[in-house]
């Protein structure tokens, strides 16, 4: 038991171990024998565990040195890029200052370039100055040299005017001579000239005389030829009533160079007093007026139709109306002589009482008194006051009835406007009065001026003004209000062409000049 250095065991059976030198027979007690098995694997066990344990620090420790290992790392590795950035920001830092240094030279570089040029700059200024200085001072030597030269000139040529004045005059006095000898014969030969051009001009003028005289001779004889052809074809007999289907010149005599009465418009009746030569015959028109009228134009077109014959017996016949007008106008003339034409109407060759073209009193009429007293005469229907015109030129119109139209269309042409007939114009007039009957002239509307000068409304009017008839103040102003333009009415005088009447707008751009030529004739002005 002591030999074995074991506690003090019972021993209930024998264990025998073998071995080569000895055998061994001891006997355990099996109880305490399970407990010193259990011990030990206790033992054992807190041994696995303790190793466990260890293992398990040993792990947590090399954990811990690999973090620190790995933060040791990491702080390497930022205090690497932070080194690396304190480089490049260093490096930057260089840079910058190597590139204002380098800056900085390039400014003084500049600077001193600039110093220099300037410093060129004065240097040249100097040397300009100085060569100028010099210039200056050899043409003050020079001047100064020219200015001797000069004297000496002069006082030779003074000298050798003194030697040579007398012979000088002599050839002077010989030259003289010889010029006025020369100038007496050029004017000789100069008005022998000027009498053979003169020959020569009537001799001209009397060969283009003889021309002129058989044009007129062969022109004469035609113009009878066509009457002759006319009459012909056109017959009128002493009695016949006959009816205007256009508009018809009325003149006192036969002749067609004989004054004018005025136009008969179409639709007038007349009686045939006398048939004359080719296609003229004296007629008694409705108005009571007598005349010398053409059957037909020169190129054959009819300008009276035959009508029923009326009886002055019938009662309402227009030939008794006419023939009682006629008296009425005689028995007007005989009261009052002075009173004889030209009409201060129209300036025909009637009485002003007896105008068959515009039956009522000349200071009843609307704008006889519309400016009285008013010293603003430029505006719309006012007088011309007392303006003459001098610088202008007549320019004839047609005279087919649209003369003013004519005329107004010359002078809006001549004013940049570009109208294509005086049709037209008549028919934008007549428009624009249909379109604005409540437009005002010298106080009045339009369609008050229309229904008195006309006793009609607008609308008929217009309608028979857009197919014809003569145009008048009222066409006027619609032209100065449509076109914007003023227009100024003239009569002949003295001096040149007295203003009568104007036609102004507000917004006008440019001034129609028209000459009223007397008994309703229009032509146009152009200034100059």
């Amino acid at each position: 038991k002591s030999r074995c250095c074991l506690p003090s065991l019972s021993f209930h059976g024998l264990l025998v171990a073998p071995s080569k030198s000895l055998a061994i027979i001891m006997f355990f007690d099996f109880d305490e024998l399970d407990d010193l098995v259990q011990d030990k694997e206790l033992a054992n066990r807190e041994s696995r565990l303790h190793e466990a344990e260890e293992r398990q620090l040993a792990e947590e420790q090399e954990r811990r040195e690999a973090e620190e290992e790995r933060q040791r790392e990491r702080r390497l590795a930022e205090q690497q890029r932070i080194a690396e950035k304190e480089r490049e920001r260093e490096r930057e830092r260089r840079l910058a200052e190597q590139r204002r240094i380098e800056e900085e030279r390039q400014r003084e570089r500049r600077l001193a370039e600039q110093r220099r040029i300037a410093e060129e700059e004065r240097e040249r200024e100097w040397e300009r100055e100085k060569r100028l200085a010099e210039q200056q001072r050899v043409e003050e030597e020079r001047e100064r040299e020219r200015r001797l030269a000069e004297q000496r000139r002069i006082k030779e040529e003074q000298e050798r005017e003194r030697r040579l004045s007398e012979q000088q005059r002599i050839e002077e006095e010989e030259r003289e001579r010889e010029r006025r000898s020369a100038e007496k014969q050029r004017i000789e030969e100069e008005e022998k000239e000027r009498q053979l051009a003169e020959q020569r001009l009537i001799e001209e003028e009397e060969e283009e005389r003889k021309l002129y005289e058989e044009q007129r001779a062969r022109e004469a004889e035609e113009q009878r030829a066509r009457e002759t052809q006319a009459a012909s074809q056109l017959h009128a007999t002493v009695g016949e009533h006959l009816e205007a289907v256009s508009r018809v010149l009325m003149r006192e005599g036969e002749l067609l160079v004989t004054p004018k009465i005025g136009y008969l418009p179409a639709g007038t009746r007349m009686e045939v007093l006398e048939v004359g030569r080719g296609r003229r015959v004296r007629v008694f028109e409705e108005h009571g007026f007598e005349g010398w009228v053409s059957l037909s134009k020169e190129n054959g077109e009819q300008l009276l139709s035959s009508i029923e014959r009326t009886h002055a017996s019938e009662p309402g016949s227009w030939l008794a109306e006419a023939k009682r007008e006629q008296a009425r106008r005689k028995s007007t003339v005989e009261s009052n002589k002075p009173s004889q034409g030209p009409c201060d109407k129209c300036d025909g060759p009637h009485a002003t009482d007896a105008c068959p073209f515009f039956k009522k009193d000349r200071e009843e009429h609307k704008d006889a008194w519309a400016n009285y007293g008013n010293t603003d005469i430029r505006k719309m229907g006012a007088d011309g006051g007392n303006f003459v015109l001098r610088s202008a030129q007549v320019v004839p119109q047609p005279g087919d009835g649209s003369c003013l139209f004519h005329s107004l269309i010359f002078g809006l042409s001549n004013n940049g406007y570009r109208e294509s007939s005086a049709c037209q114009l008549r028919q934008e007039l007549m428009e624009f009065l249909e379109a604005h009957p409540k437009k005002e002239i010298a106080g009045d509307t339009l369609e008050e001026w229309v229904r008195w000068d006309a006793n009609t409304s607008v609308e008929d009017y217009a309608r028979r003004m857009s197919c014809g008839g003569w145009g008048g103040g009222i066409e006027m102003a619609c032209c100065s209000l449509l076109r914007k333009v003023n227009v100024h009415v003239y009569e002949r005088a003295l001096a040149g062409f007295k203003r009568i009447s104007c036609f102004d707008s507000p917004q006008a751009r440019k001034t129609i000049h028209v000459l009223y030529q007397g008994r309703m004739h229009y032509d146009a002005l152009a200034t100059y």
